[in-house]
C-alpha cells in the first residue's frame, strides 16, 4: 500500500507542469491552448476562436518576416510601359513584331533632331476620285483634307538646318515665304531640268582668297561676271543632308513627256554623284486649282498627273526618294485650294507653311 501511495504522487507530480485547474476544477491542457493561436494574412498572431481539441490538419509552413523580404527585394524590377496620354485602351499593346517594325523604322529616321517625345507620323488624308460631272464647284472649295500643327520658328529651322532646296519659282516662293533661315535654296523663275544646268542663278560665295587680282583684273570681272554659278557647280561647293528637288511645272508643255523624264533622271544622277552622302528627296508637280484645271490646256491636273508618274518612276529608277505632297494643300478632290492662291499656280505665304509644316510632320 504505501508503495502505491508513493507511485500515484510520482504521477501527479509529473504531469503538474502540463496540465492547470479551469475554475470548475476540470483539467485543462495548456498545449492545447497554445495551438489555437494562428496568424492572418499579414502575418499577425490572432486567437482562433473555433478550435478545440488537438489540431490535426496539415500543418503550412510560412515564411519568415525576413524571408519575405528577401523575396521581394530579389524580384526582378519591371520597368511599366509609358502608354502616352491620347492613346486609347488598346493603343498601349503590341505584338513583339509590331515593335520590332518601330525599331528598325526607328533607326532608319535621318539625323534631323526630333520634334516632340511620343510624336507619331500622321496618315497621309484620302484623296477622293474626281468623277467629271458628278460634283459643283462649291465642292472644289471646301478646307484642306490635311489636319495639321503648326510649329515653332525654332522647330523649322532645327528639321532643316543643312538642307537644301532646288526648283523653280513654286521652290522660290518656299523660300520668300516660308521662313526657314536654316537651309539654301537654288530656285529661280522658269528654271527646268535643262537650264539647271546653264543658268547661273547662285551666288559664288566661295571665291577663292587666296589669288589677289590686281585692281584692272578685279575692275574687268566685275563688268564682264555676274558674281553667278550654275547649280550644278553649286553642288560642288558644299556637302548637304538633305536635298529637296522639284521640277515640272514648265515642263508641263513639253511636248514629249518621255524626254523630260530622261533629263529629270539626268540631272537626279548628277545630283547624287555630287553628293553621295545626301538624301535626295523629289517631290511631285504640286496640284493647280479648279478654275485653273478647266480653264488652261497645259497647266490642268491631266498633264499634272502624267507628269508625277514619270517623275515617281524616275525617282524610284534612280535611287532618290518620291514624295507626294499634294495633301497639305489641296481639298478633297485633290485640287489645290482657292485660298492658296491668286493665280492657281503659286502657293501664297500661309500655304507655303503649311507646305513646310508638311514635310516635317511627315518627316520628309
Amino acid at each position: 500500500m504505501v508503495l502505491a501511495g508513493i507511485l500515484l504522487g510520482l504521477m501527479l507530480a509529473g504531469c503538474g507542469k502540463h496540465a492547470e485547474t479551469a475554475v470548475d476544477g476540470s483539467v485543462q491542457s495548456t498545449e492545447n491552448k497554445k495551438i489555437s493561436v494562428g496568424t492572418d494574412l499579414s502575418g499577425a498572431a490572432v486567437p482562433n476562436q473555433n478550435f478545440t481539441g488537438n489540431d490535426d490538419r496539415p500543418k503550412v509552413e510560412r515564411p519568415t518576416e525576413t524571408a519575405e523580404k528577401v523575396g521581394i527585394a530579389d524580384k526582378p524590377q519591371v520597368d511599366e510601359e509609358i502608354v502616352p496620354a491620347s492613346a486609347g485602351p488598346d493603343q498601349g499593346a503590341t505584338d513583339s513584331t509590331e515593335n520590332a517594325a518601330a525599331s528598325d523604322a526607328a533607326e532608319e529616321q535621318d539625323a534631323a533632331p526630333a520634334l516632340e517625345e511620343n510624336w507619331e507620323i500622321p496618315e497621309d488624308p484620302e484623296i477622293q476620285a474626281f468623277e467629271p460631272g458628278s460634283e459643283t464647284p462649291a465642292d472644289f472649295e471646301e478646307d484642306l483634307i490635311a489636319e495639321q500643327r503648326n510649329f515653332t520658328s525654332e522647330e523649322v529651322n532645327a528639321y532643316f538646318e543643312n538642307c537644301l532646296f532646288i526648283g523653280d519659282s513654286r521652290t522660290q516662293g518656299l523660300q520668300l515665304n516660308s521662313g526657314i533661315a536654316s537651309a539654301k535654296f537654288y530656285a529661280e523663275r522658269g528654271l527646268n531640268v535643262r537650264t539647271v544646268y546653264t543658268q547661273e542663278i547662285v551666288e559664288d560665295i566661295w571665291k577663292e582668297e587666296a589669288e589677289e587680282e590686281s585692281e584692272s583684273e578685279a575692275s574687268e570681272s566685275e563688268e564682264e561676271g555676274s558674281g553667278k554659278i550654275t547649280v550644278m557647280d553649286a553642288l560642288d561647293k558644299e556637302q548637304y543632308r538633305k536635298i529637296y528637288v522639284c521640277f515640272g511645272i514648265n515642263e508641263l508643255g513639253w511636248s514629249y513627256p518621255e524626254v523630260f523624264q530622261e533629263n529629270y533622271g539626268s540631272l537626279i544622277s548628277d545630283i547624287l554623284i555630287k553628293q553621295p552622302d545626301a538624301e535626295v528627296i523629289v517631290y511631285g508637280i504640286l496640284p493647280v486649282t479648279y478654275a485653273k484645271d478647266q480653264s488652261d490646256d497645259i497647266f490642268n491636273m491631266e498633264r499634272v498627273h502624267l507628269f508625277n508618274e514619270l517623275i515617281m518612276d524616275m525617282a524610284d529608277g534612280e535611287g532618290a526618294t518620291y514624295r507626294d505632297l499634294s495633301a497639305a494643300i489641296c481639298t478633297k478632290y485633290g485640287y489645290l485650294a482657292p485660298g492658296a492662291t491668286t493665280d492657281g499656280i503659286h502657293l501664297n505665304k500661309p500655304y507655303c507653311k503649311k507646305l513646310i509644316y508638311y514635310l516635317m510632320e511627315h518627316r520628309y
